[in-house]
C-alpha cells in the first residue's frame, strides 16, 4: 500500500464529532460552543499506516474469487479459507506452492494476475481466428485483425488442443 491508498482508506473512514471548544460560565449561565471534527478510529489509523509500504501480492483470479467468497460469504478465517481451496483441484495445486502469498493476499489485499492472452492460426489456412461484436460472429482473417482470447476461452470452443489450430501467446 502507498501513501496515496492509506490517504484514501482513512478518508473513507472518517466520521464527524461533537467538541466542545470554549466554555464560558457567567452568573450560572454556561455556554458551550461546539465545533464539529473529524474523527477516524485510532485501530484504523495503526492497521492502516502499519500496511504503508506492502506491496501488495498477486494472485490467480480463481484464487481471489475464492479469498472474496470465504472472507465475505462464509465469514471463514484464513486456515478454513485454505481448507476450502483444497477442495478444489486448481486451487490446491496452486496452494500447494503458494500458502505465504495466500496468507498475504488474506492479511493485507491482492492484486488479480492478468490472465494470458491468445491467438488462433487455423494450419490449412495460415488465417487467424477473430470475433466481430457487432455481428456476434467468427470469422478468419489476417494476424493483424486477429482476437484475442483466453485459454478458458479457447477450450470452451475447443481450440485449445485442436490440432487444426496453431495456439500462441499474444503480443
Amino acid at each position: 500500500m502507498n501513501k496515496l491508498e492509506a490517504i484514501e482508506i482513512i478518508e473513507q473512514n472518517k466520521i464527524q464529532v461533537s467538541r466542545i471548544v470554549e466554555r464560558n460560565s457567567e452568573e450560572e449561565v454556561i455556554q458551550n460552543k461546539i465545533k464539529l471534527v473529524d474523527y477516524v478510529p485510532l485501530d484504523i489509523v495503526v492497521n492502516t499506516i502499519d500496511k504503508i509500504g506492502l506491496k501488495r501480492v498477486v494472485v490467480p483470479k480463481y484464487i481471489a474469487d475464492k479469498i472474496e467468497y470465504c472472507k465475505y460469504a462464509e465469514w471463514y478465517g484464513v486456515f478454513h479459507a485454505m481448507d476450502y481451496c483444497f477442495g478444489y483441484k486448481d486451487s490446491a495445486e496452486w496452494l500447494e506452492y503458494n500458502q505465504e502469498t495466500f496468507a498475504r493476499a488474506w492479511l493485507d489485499g491482492y492484486d488479480i494476475e492478468k490472465e494470458k492472452l491468445y491467438t488462433a492460426k487455423l494450419k490449412l489456412t495460415d488465417e487467424y481466428l477473430a470475433y466481430d461484436n457487432d455481428n456476434v460472429e467468427y470469422y478468419f482473417t489476417d494476424e493483424e485483425m486477429a482476437s484475442k482470447f483466453t485459454e478458458e476461452e479457447f477450450k470452451k470452443m475447443k481450440f485449445w488442443d485442436n490440432p487444426a489450430f496453431k495456439v500462441e501467446e499474444a503480443h
